[in-house]
């Protein structure tokens, strides 16, 4: 589980870099493909897959 979430952290990491760089996003370019694509859809996902993993992790600890 711990591979999971540091493979998505990794992923999230590497498009907010991506996202929020002075890389200019102009339309076409292949850095605006990759965050329309993959990194805008993914972000709610992402969220929800830390939250989920944490919930599961707190009960874990509280059980």
């Amino acid at each position: 589980m711990k591979i999971v979430i540091g493979i998505l952290l990794a992923w999230l990491a590497i498009i907010l870099i991506i996202g929020f760089s002075g890389v200019p996003l102009k339309a076409g370019s292949a850095f605006a493909d990759i965050w329309m694509y993959f990194g805008q859809p993914l972000i709610p996902i992402v969220g929800l897959v830390i939250a989920v993993a944490v919930r599961a992790l707190l009960e874990k600890k509280s059980a």
